[in-house]
């Protein structure tokens, strides 16, 4: 994997250390969810990202199909892990390291938990305030709008039970989550299968390709 330089590596683990926080305080919110995301990217029209959550134990795994793959995003937020498998082909890789998979649409960064309390509580400069109640995919839920540090707004409803966020919108970016199942999760989607080989295609998550890349790449070893 290409190296990173020091200020990089120093920002990746602090992404890591928040996405720990995050499920940490969010241990008994443990549940599956599915998700839908729309992306509207300027001159490139809306992009549209199914799938679904597991959350349990600390430990994360998404799932989305992108470029007609099947691809799968398991964190261990108290080993500080990351690892991204495309089952159909084989191979998985460690992505520890790679800083915009916690914001990317559908990413570790839009499922993680907040404290109702004071849900920008652990975000330096950002202040939130509540707007109202209100209802997503039958779920009660709050809603904010929070402020960055650089001026940007963006608005969400908070889950009362789990905490987590089932409506967040941002720069006319929409994610939203249904189908919430509260319970434990099983223990083996967590974990990465046996036959799955590991590889290094850290170079694909610079192109907007990615999940190409990464497919054409593994053909190739």
């Amino acid at each position: 994997m290409a190296k990173k330089s020091g200020w990089a590596t120093s920002l990746c683990l602090i992404c890591a250390s928040i996405a720990a926080g995050a499920l940490e305080q969010g241990q008994a919110a443990t549940f599956s969810a599915e998700f839908h995301s729309t992306t509207s990217n300027v001159g490139r029209g809306a992009r549209n990202i199914s799938g679904r959550v597991w959350i349990g134990d600390g430990k994360m795994r998404i799932e989305s199909l992108d470029e007609g793959h099947v691809m799968a995003l398991i964190l261990d937020s108290r080993r500080h892990t990351m690892f991204d498998l495309v089952p159909d082909q084989g191979f998985y890789e460690d992505v520890s390291s790679i800083t915009s998979l916690m914001s990317r649409p559908g990413g570790p960064g839009d499922f993680r938990s907040y404290d109702l309390r004071n849900p920008c509580d652990g975000v330096d400069g950002e202040t939130c305030t509540k707007t109202g109640v209100a209802s997503v995919a039958g779920r009660d839920c709050e809603e904010w709008q929070f402020t960055g540090k650089d001026g940007s707004r963006w608005d969400g409803c908070i889950d009362r039970q789990l905490g987590v966020m089932l409506r967040k919108e941002l720069n006319g970016n929409l994610l939203e989550l249904t189908g919430i199942k509260v319970g434990k999760q099983d223990p083996g989607l967590f974990k990465i299968p046996k036959d799955l080989k590991l590889v290094e295609l850290a170079d694909c998550y610079l192109r907007p390709d990615f999940p190409r890349c990464k497919a054409n790449a593994a053909l190739q070893r």
